[in-house]
């Protein structure tokens, strides 16, 4: 028989290995990984947005660069101005000039005496006889010589290297930074680019040359303009007047500005311009605090942020992993006192797993979404935070008691500020509001209860907030009262919200947690029930029966300290099953 017949367990290894603690494990376990999850998430983030003011110096924790973006934009600025811009040859310009110059070759052909030409020409070419006659030196068989060929050409490449620009281009470029201009020639003209003064040869479609110019010259500055072309004439022997006075009648530039193409080139060199990169040494400050106004997070801020918070998890390696473990060992230190103190005072707990799953629920929920308002804005932490935890303090005060909510609350107010990776003093604000809001409801028999409970809450934690600032803000920072001062009314907007949410999801509350308050209780003993109403009219005798027994029930139940509603509601409805 004794072999056959098992030897029964030792207590603690019944205990150990039985239900109740199997499934308290179980949640212990889901606690950690899901609320560590979310405490990673909270931690992965920067912790800074746009906008936000700056209470206290950010400092670095390790040696970084990161690019400064203002001077970089100089730089970029300093590259983009120092582009130089880009002509195209005015090949109009020169198609003409050559006509204008091969048709006093006509004109020496055609008209053998200057009788024969009329006055108004003659004045335009400073024109005489004896000019007409040196013109003939330039032609024979009817055809231009070869030296007015080359002349053409020479005083061509004369022209070109001039610079002639129109008077808002030459008065744009001397005030702009770039020492040099750009030029391009189309291939195969009349102008040799070769002897341009020039350098940096590009050849793409156009032959192009760099070359600075001391003066240039625009085609309404006749004066400088002239004296130059009457140099370029000289070769032209017998005629120099008559060249020149053709040039200036043309009276166009010889480049013209291509925008399109300098403004690319200006942004290719702007963009092509090196990062101006800035070292930060650890503890220096990364973002300061105004004192003559307030310190705000921009765009730059961020940036430089962002790249030491990559630097320092970088340079962690390994270690990193030691931060991840930390995180969560909180979380299951957390959860594991969650569970004791259940164990401990509240085994229905335990013992309900539905019970369990749904606090285990509640609770992890409230930390999400206190991250989640949170990083939409920091600026509203005081409502952001406050909310979530004071929602599950008060649904648990309504479906359990008080001692349990408090418990659990200040539990909860601890994992949020831990989450948040926010400080003392403001755990000590949301473990005020709990408190508050818990001490209040130890009997909700009016849907006007929850509302008043918020506004106390509120007024609580609004109190707590000027006292923290008073103590722990930076005081003497501009504008620190009037944020003290929002914070302040943010508490109290939170707490009254928080009452006035749980008041409209009360029924839910109800039927999750399987409790009754005090206001259904009420519902119930009202005499207009309908219940109630068809026990008076088909059984009179016991209806005054149950409402005495409910009367002597609540008297007795008031005199040892329960629940006189809770009696009086069983003794109304102990006989209505006959």
């Amino acid at each position: 028989m004794r072999r056959t017949i098992g030897r029964s367990g030792t207590g603690w290894t019944r205990w150990l290995f039985g239900r109740a603690v199997l499934t308290a494990l179980l949640y212990i376990a889901a606690f950690t990984v899901v609320g560590g999850v979310i405490v990673l998430a909270g931690r992965s983030h920067l912790g800074y947005v746009l906008g936000q003011i700056v209470d206290r110096p950010v400092v670095a924790r390790v040696k970084f660069e990161s690019i400064n973006k203002a001077q970089t934009e100089s730089s970029m600025e300093d590259a983009w101005a120092q582009e130089p811009s880009v002509y195209n040859l005015n090949e109009s310009y020169f198609t003409q000039l050559r006509g204008e110059l091969n048709g006093l070759i006509t004109l020496a052909v055609q008209e053998k005496s200057i009788d024969q030409i009329s006055i108004e020409r003659r004045e335009q070419l400073v024109l005489d006889g004896e000019t007409l006659q040196e013109l003939n030196q330039y032609v024979q068989d009817g055809k231009p010589t070869e030296q007015w060929i080359e002349l053409v050409n020479q005083l061509d490449r004369g022209l070109a290297a001039m610079a002639v620009l129109t008077k808002a281009d030459a008065d744009r470029e001397r005030t702009t930074k770039a020492t040099k201009i750009r030029i391009r020639i189309p291939r195969g003209p009349a102008v040799d680019p070769e002897s341009l003064d020039a350098d940096l040869p590009v050849a793409v479609r156009y032959d192009e040359k760099e070359r600075a110019d001391t003066i240039l010259y625009h085609a309404g500055d006749p004066t400088s303009l002239e004296n130059n072309v009457a140099d370029l004439a000289r070769p032209f022997v017998g005629i120099e007047q008559v060249v020149v006075a053709l040039v200036m009648s043309i009276g166009e530039p010889t480049y013209r500005y291509d925008d399109e193409e300098t403004q690319r080139r200006r942004a290719a060199a702007a963009d092509e311009a090196l990062p101006v990169y800035r070292t930060f040494e650890p503890n220096d400050v990364l973002v300061g605090v105004g004192y003559d106004e307030p310190a705000i997070i921009n765009e730059s801020d961020l940036e430089i942020l962002a790249k030491e918070r990559a630097e320092y998890e970088a340079a962690l390696g390994t270690w990193k992993m030691g931060g991840t473990a930390g995180s969560i060992g909180i979380v299951a230190l957390i959860a594991l006192g969650l569970w004791i103190y259940f164990c401990a005072y509240y085994p229905r707990i335990v013992q309900n797993s539905m019970r369990g799953l749904a606090i285990t629920v509640l609770l992890l929920c409230c930390q999400a979404l206190a991250l989640g308002l949170t990083r939409t804005n920091p600026q509203l932490v005081y409502a952001a935070a406050l909310l979530p935890t004071l929602l599950a303090a008060i649904i648990l005060a309504i479906a359990y008691d008080q001692r349990f909510a408090l418990t659990v609350g200040a539990i909860h107010a601890l994992l949020v500020t831990f989450t948040l990776e926010l400080s003392l003093p403001f755990a000590l604000v949301l473990i005020a509001g709990v408190a508050t809001a818990v001490g209040q409801l130890d009997d909700v028999r009016h849907r006007s209860k929850l509302v008043k409970v918020g506004l106390a809450t509120g007024f609580a934690m609004a109190a707590a907030v000027v006292l923290v600032g008073l103590y722990d803000r930076p005081l003497l920072q501009p504008g620190q009262h009037v944020r003290i001062a929002r914070d302040a009314l943010l508490a109290l907007a939170t707490g009254f919200v928080a009452g006035l949410f749980v008041q409209g999801i009360l029924p839910a509350i109800e039927r999750i947690f399987h409790v009754t308050t005090s206001m259904t209780l009420k519902e119930l003993n009202d005499a207009s029930h309908p219940l109630l109403r068809r026990l008076a009219e088909r059984a009179p005798g016991t209806y005054q029966h149950s409402l005495t027994i409910a009367e002597m029930a609540e008297s007795a139940a008031e005199t040892v300290g329960c629940s006189g509603l809770l009696c009086r509601v069983g003794a109304m409805y102990h006989d209505i099953g006959k």
